[in-house]
């Protein structure tokens, strides 16, 4: 496995090191799932947007700046729907993961930023043939009950 664990609770004794917002964006079916560029940690995997909660900024906020700098796609803020907060422990490193969802009537135009090598809509069983980012495919079934217990999906 990928060493990775992740938990809807906080394990005993975790210290998070910082905090992400994440955003499941969907267009009918699909969601955005960006490929991590060369240079970077985790080159080359794939995964949702998501990026650091800066110091004055709120989960949801933090989110629409990151979706911005990453796609160059601008979310309406009442589109933005909270699904879940998740408490993620990789080897050297916790960190707690704001999930969102977002779904677009018509699929945006985007430009993905420096940090990114590729992006791709995806079906949620297609991804599964991706290289993912460690801990993906746990947020994955986590996201998935969630948004189908709040009617999302």
């Amino acid at each position: 496995m990928s060493g990775v664990v992740v938990t809807q609770v906080p394990p005993n004794n975790f210290i998070s090191q910082v905090s992400i917002s994440a955003g499941w964006l969907c267009h009918e079916n699909e969601f955005l799932f960006l490929q991590k560029a060369i240079g970077v940690s985790e080159a080359l995997y794939w995964g949702v947007p998501a990026g650091k909660i800066e110091s004055n900024e709120t989960p949801h906020e933090a989110l629409v700046r990151e979706i911005f700098e990453e796609s160059n796609i601008s979310l309406s803020s009442d589109g933005v729907q909270y699904i879940d907060t998740l408490y993620i422990s990789k080897p050297g490193w916790n960190f707690i993961y704001h999930m969102f969802f977002y779904r677009f009537k018509s699929k945006p135009e985007l430009k993905i930023s420096k940090e990114h090598h590729d992006y791709a809509w995806v079906n949620l069983k297609t991804i599964m043939n991706y290289t993912l980012m460690p801990g993906t495919i746990e947020t994955l079934k986590i996201f998935l009950d969630r948004a189908k217990e709040l009617g999302l999906i």
